[in-house]
């Protein structure tokens, strides 16, 4: 095994809880030499806090679309997070 993570998609209570919750798996993961991911993302902040807690793969609508094939993925840096807000201006 070389990862541990979760899917948030679900999640319904308040994104503070769940940013607790994502460090404490960022912390444990790092304490078994396992790569963390989390998939289900849906908001800037909460795809913020997982890159800066350490999570490896993170995904979810904040992140990107979901792709149909890798055809179209491509390495998404924690900048492209904000690249929306950029071109607003």
């Amino acid at each position: 095994m070389t990862a541990l993570g979760v899917d948030v998609k679900g999640w319904k209570r308040e994104e503070r809880e769940l940013i607790a919750k994502l460090n404490g798996l960022a912390a444990t993961t790092k304490r078994l030499s396992l790569k963390p991911f989390v998939h289900g993302i849906g908001s800037v902040s909460l795809a913020t806090n997982a890159v800066c807690a350490g999570f490896e793969y993170v995904s979810g609508d904040a992140v990107h679309r979901t792709l149909s094939g890798l055809e179209n993925a491509y390495r998404f840096e924690a900048r492209d997070l904000f690249t929306h807000l950029l071109k607003r201006r």
